[in-house]
């Protein structure tokens, strides 16, 4: 006899539980995949850094992907900031007028300002490349 539900849907509890441990299988093999696709080592994964037409890819510690938005956020900050000195102003007249940055600047920063004292450092991997991985998490510039 078949059991059914309040609903009057038929009950198919050990094919149910089958397909459902199928699919749990599925996606744990899928996320470990995926994350072995963006690790680069054992302390680092990599990240996309999309420009207009190009991208670049860095190589960063892992801890700093769940916060990179927040790291970039604080970043352009930073780097828009007509007080701080540094090499990606481009000046006219001697004045402050405009920025010309690629990701080599963002490692620089998170070095400095938030990797100072980790022995994990951010590095620049690939400049201007127009093919990339698209698992690969991105931070849009």
């Amino acid at each position: 006899m078949e059991e059914k539900d309040i609903f009057g849907t038929i009950i198919l509890r050990t094919t149910h539980m089958h397909i459902f441990g199928s699919l749990l299988q599925e996606v744990f093999l899928d996320i470990e995949a995926f994350f072995t696709t963006l690790r680069k080592g054992d302390d680092s994964m990599l990240l996309l850094i999309r420009f207009d037409a190009d991208a670049d890819i860095i190589d960063i510690p892992q801890f700093v992907i769940a916060i990179a938005e927040s790291y970039q956020t604080q970043f352009l900050e930073w780097l828009c900031n007509k007080d701080n000195h540094h090499a990606y102003w481009h000046y006219i007249n001697g004045e402050k007028w405009g920025l010309c940055y690629r990701s080599d600047a963002f490692v620089e920063w998170l070095n400095a300002f938030h990797l100072a004292t980790s022995s994990e450092k951010a590095k620049t991997m690939e400049t201007y490349v127009n093919e990339w991985d698209v698992n690969l998490p991105v931070l849009y510039f």
